[in-house]
């Protein structure tokens, strides 16, 4: 009855546990907690091993922590480094995103995460679906690799490419490895074919580019950033590098570079388009 083990981070509590003294090896298998630091995790079972710090939580795992909250079956999980890792399907959760992941690590200390076996990230009205994608979210850096598939259901547009690596804190995104974006349209849909496509936000564009007046058209060079960034949903511009297509079913075009911003809805082409 509330059997309490610690190696000077992590306190377990259990109302009955079986602990080895030669392998350090503690087992609990009617419901047991983890307290590390902030970090709060649950199970109906759990294996604790003492030489290596590592906890084997099984059945109705819960880790609750102030900005993550994690629901598995099985979770592994270090009380020295505070490495979660999964093995089974799991869901993980935060104010603003969620993920479905089958494999991978989330590192709670140093915020950097790791999922493997196509997870699924929503954030918003944004889903992102890879066959692996890692991320630090002290840096807001993240790249997605293997047959990436981005969906905005609020700006209508999708992106499909192999690599794409993404500045969460600057709302940015590159995209290689044979990159297509697909912009909704009312009847159709526009898709752009490119080496590389690029996009961020227009409002950050506008003030800081020096050849904007070259690069826009007179109907946007004089448009203010604060204007701009108010409609979140035309606050965005695409940028096509090399060999660039453009196909719908009324309209088809070639180029070498390619700039297009959701505010005006003009697609400005350079280098010799047809």
């Amino acid at each position: 009855n509330n059997v309490k083990l610690t190696d000077g981070r992590g306190v377990l509590t259990t109302n009955e546990l079986e602990y080895d003294v030669n392998t350090k090896l503690g087992i609990y298998k009617n419901g047991g907690k983890v307290v590390n630091g902030k970090t709060v995790l649950t199970s109906e079972q759990g294996w604790y091993y003492g030489e290596t710090r590592d906890i084997y939580f099984k059945r109705k795992v819960r880790l609750r922590d102030p900005q993550y909250n994690i629901t598995t079956d099985t979770l592994l999980y270090n009380t020295y480094s505070e490495l979660a890792t999964f093995v089974v399907p799991t869901t993980i959760t935060t104010k603003t995103q969620k993920v479905i992941t089958k494999d991978g690590y989330y590192d709670l200390k140093n915020k950097k995460a790791y999922f493997g076996k196509r997870p699924v990230i929503q954030d918003g009205s944004t889903t992102l679906i890879a066959d692996e994608f890692a991320s630090d979210d002290a840096s807001g850096f993240s790249e997605a690799r293997g047959n990436v598939i981005i969906t905005d259901t609020a700006q209508g547009t999708q992106l499909f490419a192999n690599n794409v690596k993404a500045n969460k804190k600057a709302g940015s995104l590159l995209a290689t490895e044979s990159p297509v974006a697909v912009i909704k349209q009312e009847s159709d849909s526009i898709f752009i074919a490119a080496d590389t496509i690029f996009s961020s936000k227009l409002s950050d564009l506008i003030p800081e580019r020096a050849v904007r007046n070259v690069l826009f058209t007179d109907s946007i060079a004089w448009l203010d950033a604060k204007e701009v960034a108010i409609d979140s949903n035309r606050n965005r511009y695409l940028e096509a590098y090399y060999n660039v297509r453009i196909f719908s079913d009324s309209l088809q075009a070639v180029g070498d570079s390619m700039f297009y911003n959701q505010y005006d809805s003009v697609f400005r082409l350079f280098k010799n388009p047809i």
